[in-house]
């Protein structure tokens, strides 16, 4: 019999497109967002989906043990174009690239942290990160901010990638992010 969801993770999957963007106006300030309200939200899935950035998020867990590894619950569809593939369901440590994943994965475990502090982060994602192909790409700037329910309980956290480079695969226009409201 397989063990039960935690309700935080069943809130989070019924309600994820939502919670992502409510929490991403809620948390970034408007100088920083690069989502916009959406009057109708039947179409809050669509929107985030087709977002030409992408955009991840994985379920918020409490522990602080060294086996902890939480796992992508979202990924849009410029996501799966950047990292060829899902990621859904693979552990957040499986997009860093293997020879930085450990001197990276202590910094990037004090940036999740922290962002209960603030609840956002900007441009402070760097990194090298790998493909589910195995190619190395690097991200230089990104938004993350945590995710939260309909009574402000920690869900899980979010990023989007704004520029990165060496990922011929993903063409986009660095200052493409500077358009997104015309």
């Amino acid at each position: 019999m397989a063990a039960a969801s935690p309700p935080n993770a069943q809130i989070l999957a019924h309600n994820i497109h939502h919670h992502l963007l409510k929490s991403h106006l809620n948390k970034i300030p408007s100088i920083h967002r690069i989502l916009k309200p959406q009057s109708n939200p039947s179409i809050v899935q669509e929107y985030l989906q087709q977002h030409p950035l992408p955009i991840l998020a994985h379920s918020y867990h409490h522990s602080t043990l060294p086996s902890h590894d939480p796992k992508f619950t979202y990924a849009n569809l410029a996501a799966q174009r950047l990292f060829q593939g899902s990621v859904i369901g693979t552990p957040t440590r499986s997009i860093l690239a293997p020879h930085h994943a450990n001197s990276e994965h202590k910094t990037r475990r004090e940036l999740l942290r922290g962002l209960e502090d603030r609840g956002f982060c900007v441009k402070a994602c760097r990194g090298e990160m790998m493909t589910k192909e195995g190619y190395v790409f690097r991200v230089e700037d990104c938004i993350t901010w945590v995710m939260e329910g309909e009574e402000n309980e920690l869900l899980g956290q979010a990023v989007a990638f704004i520029r990165f480079e060496n990922a011929p695969w993903f063409f986009t226009d660095p200052y493409h992010v500077l358009h997104l409201d015309s």
